[in-house]
């Protein structure tokens, strides 16, 4: 029992510095966001800021799907899933507000550009990276009903 307390609190401690970095990554990008809007452009459209922003907001709804219909798959209980989602909202806060403020940031930048194509990319770059998700969901489903099956023997 003493070993999964360890493991849990090197896991938090090993968020912790993966927070820290990602805030600081985050003020990275919004110093050269806000750089770039000072030096390039004119203007400004509000209708690209805006689905910058929704598409960074689409990826946390994505990722928050992606994570309840892989803890469904694995065949926890409801009980499970609302205590798993719990714990991994509050070790991914930063991610999710991380990634909400990149898409802020390319919106921004469309929006300077009077430019759709920064958010056409960044709008791919959300739908496409649930591809390797939705491949290898079957898999795992069925790892963990082998798992459940072998597990009753």
């Amino acid at each position: 029992m003493g070993q999964g307390i360890s493991s849990s609190s090197q896991i938090d401690e090993a968020f912790a510095r993966f927070k820290r970095l990602d805030w600081m990554s985050t003020a990275f990008f919004i110093v050269a966001v806000v750089a770039v809007l000072a030096l390039v452009g004119s203007g400004w459209s509000w209708p690209y800021f805006v689905w910058g922003l929704a598409a960074g907001t689409l990826a946390v709804a994505l990722v928050w799907g992606m994570t309840w219909l892989g803890y469904r798959g694995l065949g926890a209980s409801a009980e499970e899933i609302v205590r798993l989602q719990a714990k991994t909202r509050s070790r991914y806060s930063s991610v999710y507000a991380g990634t909400i403020v990149v898409g802020a940031g390319v919106g921004a930048l469309a929006a300077r550009l009077g430019s759709p194509w920064p958010d056409v990319g960044f709008s791919a770059v959300v739908l496409l990276s649930q591809v390797p998700a939705l491949v290898l969901f079957p898999k795992l489903r069925r790892g963990a009903r082998e798992a459940t099956t072998s597990g009753d023997r």
